[in-house]
């Protein structure tokens, strides 16, 4: 179970151009970058990151307990790992995206900033 080419495609693309608008904005208006949109994109960013790893470290006790604790056929525990190894192919690329988008966001900050000293100049 993965993304067909195309699907990759346009996630990829509107990843890209979320941060593109992300870098219009702190470009063409710092102080409300700075003052108003970094709180709420440093919020959403925070809570997806530990939303995902909470659902990730969930995901392995089930799959742990469910190996361990339960007695499964050979035909259930394989669906079980194939499972969890998609799911957690899902959420790995997902963590990746929240940190790149967490690190774009700080590379914004010194944008804005910049900009702000220089027209204050």
């Amino acid at each position: 179970m993965s993304l067909d080419p195309e699907t990759t495609r346009w996630a990829i693309g509107g990843f890209i151009s979320g941060l593109s608008v992300i870098a219009v904005v702190a470009y063409n208006d710092a102080e409300f970058y700075i003052n108003w949109l970094v709180s709420k994109l440093m919020g959403v960013v925070v809570i997806l990151y530990f939303c995902t790893s909470f659902f990730w470290l969930g995901m392995k006790v089930i799959k742990d307990f469910s190996e361990d604790k339960l007695s499964l056929t050979p035909d259930k525990l394989k669906l079980l790992k194939s499972t969890y190894e998609n799911i957690t192919d899902y959420t790995s690329i997902i963590i990746v995206a929240i940190i790149i988008s967490f690190f774009w966001t700080l590379l914004m900050v010194s944008l804005a900033g910049a900009r702000m000293r220089n027209k204050k100049v």
